[in-house]
């Protein structure tokens, strides 16, 4: 029996251009639904270990095991730009160097998080350690001192300029095309325009 080795045609070169459209447009959309399952199913197990953690240290005061933050000024420039997104992870001690998202305790800062660099570390008499912080595009080291307390957690992921895309889909009009187009799609390429049965031939 002699087998043939052939390359496989995901589309058929006979195929008029009608039907590879419908078979490149079905295509997209089984992808498009698939990434939005993986997307939805990574997000589950996330909310599943965040509110898990958040039930076991509910009477403990702990910070969420992780937490995400968009940058909105350019004082961690270069290292973490305007619109960048961050990903923190709760931990019981930081060092210097480390990229950390804080409650500042300056009046003028009163309510937002901060993301700056640890440049000193300090023991307090009664154990806990309170930390000196500085931007990296900064001239000067902020002027208050950070309790570890107050530290939501260490940088451990950049995603670069998602803040953009937030900006978008945080838009009414923006958000419904980027759900109903989609859907449309999925719905249309999915009522039999585009399959055809497969014929083997002997």
């Amino acid at each position: 029996m002699n087998i043939k080795n052939e390359k496989v045609r995901l589309i058929d070169k006979d195929m008029s251009f009608k039907d590879k459209l419908k078979y490149v447009t079905k295509f997209i959309s089984n992808a498009f639904f698939i990434a939005i399952l993986l997307t939805i199913s990574l997000v589950a197990l996330l909310a599943i270990i965040y509110v898990g953690d958040r039930f076991v240290n509910m009477n403990n005061h702990k910070k969420p095991i992780f937490g995400a933050y968009i940058i909105a000024t350019p004082s961690m420039v270069p290292t973490l730009m305007v619109n960048d997104g961050i990903i923190v992870k709760r931990q019981k001690d930081f060092n210097i160097g480390d990229i950390i998202t804080f409650d500042s305790e300056d009046p003028r800062f009163y309510g937002l998080s901060i993301t700056h660099r640890i440049v000193h570390k300090e023991k307090l008499t009664n154990g806990t350690y309170v930390f000196k912080t500085k931007g990296d595009n900064n001239d000067v080291e902020d002027p208050t001192t950070v309790s570890i307390n107050n530290v939501y957690g260490k940088t451990v992921l950049k995603i670069p300029k998602i803040g953009i895309i937030k900006g978008y889909l945080t838009n009414p009009l923006v958000l419904s095309i980027c759900l109903v187009v989609p859907l449309f799609i999925i719905i249309v390429t999915n009522m039999g325009l585009g399959r055809k049965d497969i014929e083997v031939l002997e």
